[in-house]
């Protein structure tokens, strides 16, 4: 177990995003360091990195992110 890892990854590629990372918090609690530079690193490889704060909103990404509705834009 590393510390920072995100607690879910869908490693699936839409929108041109690599896969979508998922990190669970209960509404007050907020990323530590090390999972602040865990989401650095999965959005400069070009991951989609979220953060969640309920059931609902987790469904909701990731119905969204199946779908393609996120859309990585690439910097030229």
């Amino acid at each position: 177990i590393r510390k920072g890892v995100a607690d879910l990854c869908l490693c699936i590629p839409r929108g041109g995003y690599g896969a979508l990372y998922i990190e669970m918090k209960k509404p007050g609690n907020y990323q530590s360091p090390e999972q602040k530079e865990w989401q650095r690193n999965c959005e400069k490889y070009g991951n989609l990195y979220v953060v969640c704060k309920s059931l609902e909103e987790f469904k909701e990404i990731v119905t969204k992110y199946l779908r393609g509705e996120y859309q990585r834009e690439v910097k030229k």
